[in-house]
């Protein structure tokens, strides 16, 4: 793992044992409901059959509403670095999930994900080294078939040309934000919570981009499987 993703690790499993509630817990600035809204708008952007991958699930709030509002989701999978997150997530007794510690850089590069929409609530990006931000777009864009939804840091959005690119890699879009007006996620905008998402068929043209080997891997060598 890179040292800056090492350090938002710490924090995060800090102050995952310090608070077992929301929205302290992830260091969220806005209220509980508002978190709600949030969540809520993204079950009605996730397109029908989805297989979905949640990269920084948390203690499994988000996927908790997925699964009980949404009976076409076909699969969940959440992942977090911190254990402490993920134990809570499988308290939860989530129907057809899957919880994983691991890193977002391995999991986005699985040969044969069960994964086809990806999204992330302030980890994608925000959780990123900006010099890698155009590599983890690229390789997003390569590998979630039917698009993705994040909420990141302003100044850590990917650049404009790389969604541009996004978006002419895209087939069948049904739903797409990169900049400017919206007519969904109409909540007051801060530092960290800007959106931006496609909902699409497919992509036209799959090249994986190579990934340098220091992104890679754990905080530590285990890695543990929960399922529920």
């Amino acid at each position: 793992m890179d040292e800056l993703e090492r350090k938002h690790y710490k924090d995060y499993k800090g102050t995952s044992k310090k608070y077992k509630t929301e929205p302290q817990r992830y260091k969220w600035n806005i209220s509980m409901e508002d978190m709600l809204v949030i969540d809520k708008e993204i079950v009605s952007l996730v397109p029908p059959n989805a297989r979905v991958l949640e990269v920084g699930c948390g203690d499994g709030r988000l996927a908790g509403r997925l699964m009980a509002t949404s009976d076409s989701i076909k699969s969940y999978l959440g992942i977090d670095l911190v254990q402490e997150s993920l134990d809570d997530a499988v308290k939860r007794n989530i129907r057809n999930t899957q919880f994983i510690r691991a890193n977002y850089w391995d999991v986005l590069l699985e040969d044969s994900p069960d994964w086809d929409f990806v999204i992330s609530e302030g980890v994608l990006f925000t959780c990123t080294n900006p010099k890698y931000k155009s590599l983890l777009m690229n390789l997003l864009d390569n590998t979630a078939e039917k698009g993705f939804f994040v909420l990141s840091v302003l100044s850590l959005k990917p650049k404009s040309e790389d969604l541009q690119k996004s978006f002419k890699n895209s087939v069948g879009i049904t739903d797409c934000y990169l900049k400017g007006k919206r007519d969904r996620f109409l909540f007051e905008e801060r530092l960290w919570n800007h959106p931006f998402w496609i909902v699409r068929s497919g992509i036209k043209n799959k090249q994986i981009p190579e990934i340098p080997k220091e992104l890679l891997g754990l905080p530590e060598a285990d890695i543990e499987i929960f399922f529920s």
